[in-house]
């Protein structure tokens, strides 16, 4: 009864054009109260009105509650196409774990194109895992570490702190970017107060900087 109410005013607000804003309240009630079924069908209908926040979750729910990562992939699409940034970001984490890594790799790109509207934190994590990578020497022509670096470079700006830990392991070992021991030890330092496990690590001696470079 109550999730027919909710339907009726999400439709009343179709036509309005205010769509997911308007029931993501009982949404997020029915998500949280673990009710995915009915929570999905409230997002499936705002996003048939295209709305995009509306389709990100309806792929957030498909991928991670049902793992259904085709319907996952086409609702990401569909709200990255419609300018929301955080459905691109998870396509591209998406295909990561396809690896799929060129077609994640663009993803990612694109939503860091617009990593204002992405917040700091998800635009560090951004460009952490693109810098991952492009650090890889098994990626082939992916294979970058200056591009690496500089992605690196790019998430400690933004308090990133696995970010900040792989920028200081670069300049530990001249990784992309000139040898710098005394910046490595700093940023492996500054890392570890951001909340970086491997930094802590480091810094307590149960692990050296070249364990967390590729082979």
């Amino acid at each position: 009864m109550r999730l027919a109410l909710w339907l009726t005013i999400l439709a009343v607000n179709l036509v309005s054009g205010e769509l997911f804003d308007a029931v993501k309240s009982e949404y997020l009630k029915l998500f949280n109260e673990q009710n995915y079924g009915a929570a999905l069908e409230i997002a499936l209908q705002a996003a048939e009105g295209a709305d995009a926040q509306a389709q990100l979750e309806a792929g957030y729910v498909y991928e991670t509650i049902y793992g259904d990562y085709v319907r996952a992939v086409r609702y990401y699409k569909l709200s990255a196409s419609g300018g929301e940034p955080q459905a691109a970001l998870n396509l591209g984490y998406l295909f990561l774990r396809m690896s799929d890594y060129s077609r994640a790799l663009g993803y990612i790109g694109e939503a860091l194109e617009r990593q204002e509207a992405l917040g700091s934190e998800h635009a560090a994590d951004g460009y952490y895992r693109r810098g991952m990578v492009k650090l890889d020497p098994r990626r082939g022509k992916l294979h970058d570490p200056k591009a690496a670096a500089a992605d690196f470079a790019n998430a400690a700006r933004l308090g990133g702190a696995d970010g900040t830990f792989m920028l200081g392991v670069c300049y530990g070992l001249g990784v992309g970017v000139s040898a710098d021991e005394q910046k490595s030890d700093e940023l492996v330092e500054r890392a570890a107060g951001l909340g970086s496990e491997d930094a802590r690590k480091v810094l307590s001696g149960f692990a050296g900087i070249a364990d967390f470079v590729f082979k």
